[in-house]
């Protein structure tokens, strides 16, 4: 019995262990996750907190000013980070500047700072605009049917202007025999032996269609223009060289569709300013009337790729207007239009066929297209004495030392300033070199070079340079300002052209210029700066060829195709 009984209370004993044991374990999950559930509860009210800026920083809150808060930085906005960083990260590691003032580290902390409740505005208007398009979809919903009639007419366009059915031959023509003949007057491309017969076809063409058009029922001819406007082409246009040296590819493009070329500018201000048609020459000028027609975006299109702009001027459409800017549309000119390749694809050289490449063919167009405004052309002619240069007698160097960049090392500088130079002495040695950059560390130190021994036997260089004003020259696409401010990026451009040899850098600033003088066999293409040299001979060395340095050889004697005596006037006059 007694054994019994302890043996039953073992067990009574046992069983109540194993119970407590399951109480306590049950208790012990409970409070595991009691203790979770209050840290995700304060760390949700922690993290609320942290994102409250203005409580976390009351201090920095309140020495901030109300209307610098407003100038928070949220996504889609270009007031404080930096143009071309996609991802909107900044470097933290020096101070900022927000409206004059100085903001720390810290500070700038808040300036970044993005919300995560709510939705961003513009997130918030494009979901709006869906709805509202899709509201107006469902509205046009033909519930009898059950069809949709949508209008078209917001992503089509009316043809009012169709393509005459008639090969160009024919077409360009067809015009009255006295702008096909020409008597005691004639035009600058009548005699040009190098612009092509169809060139000269609509060259001709163009002129009649300027004094027959139709201005006030303006829909009714076909228009290609190339624009660059201040009020539609906000973001970017391009430098002065990526809008003009399409011209050529523009042209033919024109010429294949029956359109009309014209150019107009308003940023940073009329073309005009700086360039006019030359007497005898292409009027590309927009009239007032079709200039007010561009103002309304609504009108035509605005295209900017070569793919679309040949896909619309092949329609009906009357007024193609192109913001088309490349830095090599020789490859367009001589590979799509005329289609000069062989079975390797590459662009056979164009003088074994009937039609001049791009190349050779630029400075005969811009001649017939362009000549210095009257107050351009005084300036041209007043650097080309300060600096005692005489057309054809010296060489130009163009050094693009902040290519795609705002700041370098100056020793990075002074080292391709100098193999600048020294191409320039491989070209024409013992010549006066024209020196121009877009780098004011650059100028300094070609003027420092300036009559100082170089190369092997040792020579002097006599090194001329033209300063801007201002100083680094603005950039046609990236500021807006007073109209004399852009002078001198055509006051240098034409002093390179005149120089007949060039030696360039990056960018097409340099090329442009060597392109307009027409003697392209001369010239030196510069080692990139950013790019790593693999080889000694990326960089120039000093010319050692020991000439007269008052009288030039035969050899190196040089003419512009653009300008081919040293006598006369220096420019065409400007067409009134």
């Amino acid at each position: 019995m007694g054994i019994t009984n302890g043996t039953t209370a073992n067990n009574g004993g046992q069983l109540r262990r194993q119970k407590n044991s399951v109480v306590d374990a049950g208790d012990r999950k409970w409070k595991i996750l009691m203790l979770l559930s209050a840290a995700t509860f304060l760390y949700l009210v922690l993290i609320t907190h942290v994102l409250d800026t203005p409580s976390y920083f009351p201090a920095l809150s309140a020495a901030v000013p109300d209307d610098r808060a407003e100038t928070i930085i949220r996504p889609g906005e270009n007031d404080f980070v930096p143009s071309g960083n996609n991802n909107n990260d900044v470097d933290r590691t020096e101070d900022r500047n927000i409206g004059g003032n100085n903001i720390t580290e810290l500070e700038e902390e808040v300036y970044q700072y993005i919300p995560r409740k709510g939705i961003d505005p513009k997130k918030k208007a494009i979901r709006k605009q869906r709805r509202e398009a899709k509201k107006e979809r469902n509205s046009m919903i033909d519930k009898d049917n059950n069809n949709v009639t949508i209008d078209m007419s917001k992503w089509t366009y009316e043809e009012t202007a169709i393509k005459p059915n008639m090969s160009n031959d024919i077409y360009y023509k067809n015009i009255p025999s006295e702008y096909l003949v020409t008597n005691d007057t004639y035009f600058l491309w009548d005699k040009d032996p190098v612009i092509p017969e169809w060139m000269k076809d609509y060259l001709r063409w163009h002129r009649y269609k300027r004094s027959t058009w139709d201005l006030k029922n303006w829909k009714k001819e076909r228009w290609l223009i190339m624009q660059c406007l201040l009020d539609q082409d906000k973001k970017k246009c391009g430098g002065t060289a990526d809008r003009l040296k399409p011209i050529p590819a523009l042209l033919k493009k024109a010429y294949d569709n029956k359109r009309i070329l014209l150019i107009r500018w308003t940023r940073p201000s009329l073309l005009e300013e700086f360039l006019l048609p030359p007497e005898g020459g292409f009027d590309w000028r927009v009239p007032p009337i079709i200039a007010d027609v561009m103002s309304d975006s609504s009108n035509g299109k605005r295209l900017v790729t070569k793919h679309t702009i040949s896909q619309y001027a092949e329609g009906g459409m009357s007024l193609i207007r192109t913001r088309w800017q490349t830095t090599i549309p020789s490859f367009v000119y001589d590979g799509e239009i005329f289609g000069f390749k062989d079975e390797s694809n590459t662009i056979l050289n164009v003088t074994e066929t009937s039609e001049p490449n791009f190349d050779t063919v630029f400075s005969h167009i811009w001649k017939i297209f362009f000549t210095p405004s009257p107050l351009v052309a005084i300036k041209i002619q007043s650097k080309l004495d300060e600096m005692y240069l005489q057309p054809n007698h010296y060489v130009a160097s163009h050094l693009r030392a902040l290519y795609g960049v705002e700041q370098r090392s100056e020793e990075l500088i002074k080292r391709f300033t100098e193999n600048a130079l020294a191409c320039a002495t491989q070209i024409r040695p013992n010549v006066p070199i024209f020196f121009t950059s877009d780098s004011s560390h650059a100028v300094d130190h070609a003027l420092q070079l300036n009559k100082e021994k170089v190369g092997s036997p040792p020579y002097n260089i006599r090194v001329v340079t033209s300063i801007p004003n201002p100083n680094p020259p603005w950039h046609l696409d990236s500021f807006l300002g007073p109209t004399e401010n852009f002078y001198d990026t055509f006051i240098d451009l034409y002093i390179m052209a005149l120089a007949g040899c060039v030696t360039f850098s990056n960018g097409g600033y340099g090329h442009w210029g060597l392109l307009i003088g027409g003697n392209v066999q001369c010239s030196v293409r510069q080692f990139y700066i950013g790019r790593h040299s693999k080889n000694k001979n990326d960089f120039c060395e000093w010319s050692s060829l020991i000439v007269d340095s008052e009288k030039e050889t035969e050899t190196n004697k040089v003419t512009t195709t653009l300008y081919g005596n040293d006598s006369g006037p220096l420019f065409l006059p400007p067409m009134k």
